[in-house]
């Protein structure tokens, strides 16, 4: 995705994720994004900036800080253990990825938080006082 895109997806998206999280376009938060090139480009930053948006420091290549990633490794490590083998057609592999999806345990997800806090003394920090919106294209 090429960062004109990316503010595309923001503009499109981002007010309508805050309203629905919060209720409330104007409640403080800061916004989690890691350090994809869109998301570092100049057009982002100016865009983020200039609708007031607050971001969460982030370290390059940190994805035990960012907790989809290990989400989606959980979805990963599905779809490998999964005995019909590989999926052979995109529609089968969203059918497969949805399955392994809805099979995440809760107690798993609860768990996320925890492990990133002890995962990362500076970061956490500032994510701990605030909701993230995380958005991943």
């Amino acid at each position: 995705m090429i960062a004109l895109s990316y503010v595309s997806v923001l503009q499109n998206n981002l007010p309508e994720s805050i309203l629905g999280i919060y209720g409330d376009r104007n409640r403080p938060y800061i916004f989690q994004q890691d350090s994809a090139p869109p998301h570092q480009a100049k057009s982002t930053k100016n865009y983020l900036q200039s609708q007031g948006i607050k971001l969460l420091p982030w370290p390059a290549q940190s994805p035990d800080l960012n907790l989809i990633e290990n989400v989606w490794q959980f979805v990963k490590n599905q779809l490998n253990v999964d005995r019909r083998g590989p999926p052979t057609t995109r529609h089968e592999l969203i059918l497969r990825v949805e399955e392994a999806w809805q099979q995440i345990p809760s107690d798993y997800l609860q768990t996320l938080p925890l492990n990133a806090k002890t995962t990362s003394s500076s970061s956490s920090d500032a994510w701990l006082s605030h909701k993230i919106l995380t958005i991943q294209q």
